[in-house]
């Protein structure tokens, strides 16, 4: 006998398939108990005897060895085949005796064979895929090769026993090895997370809380089948899975999170932290380096809840992301359902769900860290998730019914306008982080679509004043202010390069956009006071727009900044003193604003009040000089960003706050200290010049979104060489 074979276990395996992977007690019976209590007696089945199986992973083996030697064959072939050389000459003579074929009419067209997908193989424990260029793709339309690898013993076994029962140490036993992405390593199996279970009752408030909140990220829980496993698992707790646990434990921590109205001072006593432990510890034990079922689901909500701490690093979180993004290309979720057999409509559709959130946060994280998205690169072709309400489909669902139309709000419709402007987001993004200058007609292509998207928005999710929604709920509110921010937001970014150039036209369409972002600023702050139309809305979901206003607050800043040194004629409306005096007056309350918001994050506090300072100290938006200097337009003169006037203007003027208001309160409030401002020491060096300015450096201890170019926009350095930072208790 082999070494490898003195290892293998010869035990003949007694308990069922489904009761092994699902660590259960099988009564060895054809159904067994467990099965039937679950309702899938179709799938009770047991192992073969010790020597039928040894002798079929004997045959597996030996077919294995072969494709060994088929894959050395496929790459040899894919290297040298371009080359005559690498084909032998009987092969060639083979080629050539061939018979011709008929040469088709010109009228004929023969279609162009179909591309290769990938393949994806979904067992009890684990969801792969492969691309087309694999081996395992290759192979798959052997037919004696394909009928071993599906029916191979080995292929639903762990490799490292962990689902195993029989090669475990002990049903429910707790994964000791190391983890690096989740705090060292678990130290609870199952039945002890089951322990720490809050009471039914507190876990019903925490589930309803999460579920009727305005949370972004939903939709990639399915509420009707949500529900019915929460009701089953009340009724066997011990027989649930460690990834549905995971999945749990984070909708709670969640839940917790949004029933808090005020944000935590440090990650101790946030709200639902255990929680938040605990579902890191069913994470490890789900083993999520083999990607199934409800991982996925269960990791967005792990990192949405760090993005909802006080002030949870940016950078970890996007790491952590990272693997998300991994293993959704690994589940293979960048590929359209359709073109994979075998997978339910419903299956289909959660995945389409799952990918859109992912893309969205992907791509919403890198730019909170001064970087392009990553997942972008992937040669995806995704469908958007159809229209439809949880309640149109569900696991029983033969097909899709007909999604509904975009005028016809469901839960997901929203959503679905986020993800194609988070797109087109993406791609300014990355156009502005380009190495070399983009062209005119690179940004104007992008543009082009952003106002196309813009048009198509649906008239209920359009912007309008508070005085024309009274009869509209805060989530409908809130989700016409996001799109519009998101709009805006990316108007901003695609014109922002040409901020302290002669190229008007572009700097007034991006301060344009930032004016009408500062004007939302102050309709939130107005919408969400006591008594507002938003005054149920969580500071969380206040929070999720905020680098939209600070972009908002830098840009007027270098605007202002730039015309109080850079005078230019009467003539340039431009620079007129009513527009200055109103960019500057539109800053000023929003530094107020964030004076008064006392739950955004430190980081984002601190950028505002050095904004605040500058404009105090320089008093940016006087009367400029009256030397003329010239103004080169370059002929710019497309239509993009956010000209639509019918909805410039919805915000207005009686809608802006007085100074007087009193702050608003979460909760009893929350009293933070500025940071020491010798953190913004190194900043400026002595020069004081574009060259000088380490704008790195500003953007890390700001955390104000990309790392910038201090050609692309750019405070005046002579406007922060002396300020002190002020005292925002």
């Amino acid at each position: 006998m082999s070494t490898d074979d003195s290892k293998r276990r010869n035990r003949p395996q007694k308990s069922c398939q489904p009761c092994r992977v699902g660590k259960l007690r099988c009564n060895r019976e054809l159904p067994c108990s467990e099965c039937v209590k679950r309702g899938r007696e179709p799938a009770c089945e047991y192992a073969r005897q010790a020597q039928e199986s040894m002798a079929y992973r004997s045959q597996a083996r030996a077919m294995r060895q072969k494709l060994d030697k088929l894959e050395q064959v496929v790459k040899s072939l894919r290297e040298n085949g371009s080359t005559t050389d690498a084909v032998p000459s009987t092969e060639l003579q083979t080629v050539e005796s061939r018979p011709s074929l008929p040469t088709p009419d010109h009228d004929s067209v023969t279609p162009p064979p179909p591309v290769p997908q990938g393949r994806l193989r979904i067992t009890l424990n684990e969801e792969t895929f492969v691309g087309p260029t694999h081996w395992e793709s290759i192979v798959n339309d052997i037919a004696e090769v394909r009928a071993h690898l599906e029916n191979d013993p080995e292929a639903n076994e762990s490799p490292d026993g962990i689902l195993n029962n029989e090669s475990s140490p002990g049903d429910g036993d707790a994964v000791t090895a190391p983890d690096l992405f989740f705090h060292g390593r678990s130290a609870y199996s199952v039945d002890d997370m089951i322990a720490l279970l809050p009471s039914k009752a507190v876990c019903d408030r925490l589930v309803a809380a999460w579920f009727n909140s305005m949370d972004n990220f939903k939709h990639i829980v399915h509420i009707p089948t949500f529900q019915w496993q929460y009701s089953q698992f009340w009724k066997n707790p011990s027989g649930v899975a460690p990834v549905w646990l995971a999945l749990l434990f984070n909708l709670l921590a969640l839940g917790a999170q949004y029933l808090s109205k005020t944000p935590a001072q440090d990650d101790a006593s946030q709200p639902g932290a255990q929680l938040h432990d605990l579902a890191a510890h069913a994470i490890i034990l789900a083993d999520y380096a083999r990607p199934k079922m409800y991982i996925l689901e269960a990791l967005i909500l792990y990192v949405r809840y760090g993005q909802m701490k006080s002030d949870e690093s940016q950078l970890k979180l996007w790491l952590t992301l990272g693997l998300v993004t991994r293993l959704s290309t690994r589940m293979g979720l960048f590929r359209d359902p359709r073109t994979f057999e075998g997978l339910s409509p419903f299956v289909a559709e959660m995945r389409r769900r799952i990918w859109h959130c992912i893309c969205y946060m992907d791509v919403l994280f890198s730019y909170q860290i001064g970087l392009i998205s990553v997942i972008k690169g992937l040669p995806a072709n995704t469908a958007p998730p159809s229209n439809l309400n949880d309640s149109d489909f569900g696991p029983e669902s033969a097909d899709l019914p007909v999604a509904r139309p975009m005028s016809k709000h469901t839960n997901v419709t929203y959503i679905i306008i986020l993800g194609e402007l988070t797109n087109i987001f993406a791609e300014a993004v990355t156009l502005s982080n380009a190495p070399t200058p983009p062209s005119d007609a690179e940004a104007g292509k992008i543009c082009a679509r952003l106002h196309k998207l813009g048009a198509e928005i649906p008239d209920h999710l359009r912007m309008r004043p508070l005085d024309e929604s009274f009869g509209d709920p805060p989530s409908l509110i809130m989700e016409r202010l996001r799109l519009d921010l998101v709009y805006t937001k990316t108007t901003c970014v695609l014109h922002r390069r040409h901020l302290r150039t002669d190229r008007y036209y572009d700097r007034r369409k991006c301060t344009e956009a930032a004016d009408r972002i500062l004007k939302l600023h102050a309709l939130m702050d107005e919408a969400v006071q006591p008594t507002g139309q938003l005054e149920s809305c969580h500071y969380q979901e206040i929070r999720d727009c905020m680098d939209c206003f600070l972009l908002a607050d830098i840009i007027t800043g270098v605007e202002l900044s730039y015309a109080h040194r850079k005078p230019t004629t009467t003539a340039d409306e431009c620079y007129s003193q009513e527009r200055l005096e109103r960019m500057r007056d539109s800053l000023r309350k929003s530094c107020d604003i964030w004076k008064r918001w006392t739950f955004a994050p430190r980081k984002a506090r601190r950028a505002a009040f050095a904004m605040r300072e500058m404009l105090d100290k320089h008093a940016l938006g006087n009367k400029p000089t009256d030397d003329v200097s010239s103004a080169n337009t370059n002929g710019v003169s497309r239509d993009v960003g956010s000209s639509d006037q019918t909805r410039s203007e919805t915000a207005q003027s009686d809608a802006w706050l007085d100074n007087s208001v009193q702050a608003m309160e979460f909760g009893n409030g929350l009293n933070m200290e500025m940071p020491d401002p010798s953190l913004l020491d190194g900043i400026f060096d002595t020069t004081f010049d574009d060259q000088g300015m380490d704008w790195n450096m500003w953007d890390t201890v700001m955390n104000t979104g990309e790392v910038q170019d201090p050609n692309m926009i750019a405070f005046e350095p002579q406007d922060l060489q002396s300020f002190v930072l002020p005292n925002i208790e």
